[in-house]
C-alpha cells in the first residue's frame, strides 16, 4: 500500500544512519507486491546502488581506472592528509561549483588536499573544456557509461553532486556533503 512506501521513507530512509541493506530487502518485497509502481522500481535500483556503498569509517573500496589523459588511476593516489572523490558532469552546474570550490581550496593547502574527480557524462569531450576553463589538473575520470560506471556503481554513488571525504588512511569520514560543509569537513581534517 501507499502506507508501506511511507513507511520504507520515513522509518529506514530517512533515518540519521539508514541501513541501505535493509532498505534495499524491504524495497524488493514492496516491489514484488507492486510490479507496475514506478517510484518503487526506481527507487530498488538505486537502493541495490547504495547498500553496496562502503560505510563511514570504512576504507574505500580499490579500484584502478584510465583517467581522460589516459593515466592510469587507483585509490593509492588519494594520499593526502584529507582525500575527496567528487562526482560531476557538464550538465550539472551545482557539481561544477563543487570542482571549482576544491581546486581553490587545494591551491590554498596544497599536498594536504588530494582529488579524484569522476564525470558522468557521455563522452570525455563533453567535460574537458570546463576543466580547462577552471584549471582543474588532478585526475578526471569519464569512461562514457555515464550511470552504469562500475566505479560509480562499486562506491554506490547514484546522485549528483555526489562526494566521498576520507582521511589519510583512507577511511571513509562522510559522503555527499553540500559544498560549505565540505569546505568545513576539509579544514577540520587538516586542522584549520
Amino acid at each position: 500500500s501507499v502506507v508501506s512506501n511511507y513507511l520504507l521513507h520515513r522509518y529506514i530512509l530517512q533515518a540519521t544512519e539508514p541501513d541501505y541493506t535493509k532498505a534495499y530487502d524491504l524495497c524488493t518485497k514492496l516491489h514484488e507486491a507492486q510490479p507496475m509502481n514506478q517510484h518503487l522500481a526506481r527507487l530498488h535500483t538505486q537502493l541495490e546502488l547504495l547498500k553496496n556503498q562502503p560505510a563511514n569509517g570504512q576504507k574505500l573500496n580499490s579500484f584502478t581506472v584510465t583517467d581522460t589523459k589516459g593515466n592510469t588511476v587507483t585509490e593509492k593516489q588519494l594520499d593526502g592528509d584529507v582525500n575527496v572523490i567528487v562526482v560531476w558532469a557538464s550538465w550539472n552546474y551545482e557539481s561544477q561549483g563543487t570542482l571549482q570550490r576544491l581546486r581553490n581550496l587545494q591551491k590554498f593547502l596544497g599536498s594536504s588536499l588530494k582529488v579524484i574527480s569522476i564525470s558522468v557524462d557521455a563522452s570525455p569531450a563533453e567535460g574537458k573544456t570546463i576543466l580547462e576553463r577552471d584549471s582543474i589538473t588532478w585526475p578526471n575520470i569519464c569512461d562514457g557509461t555515464m550511470w552504469m560506471s562500475p566505479l560509480l556503481t562499486a562506491h554506490g554513488i547514484c546522485s549528483l553532486p555526489a562526494n566521498i571525504v576520507m582521511d589519510s588512511e583512507g577511511n571513509i569520514i562522510e559522503r555527499n556533503l553540500p559544498n560549505g560543509e565540505l569546505d568545513e569537513k576539509i579544514k577540520k581534517a587538516v586542522n584549520l
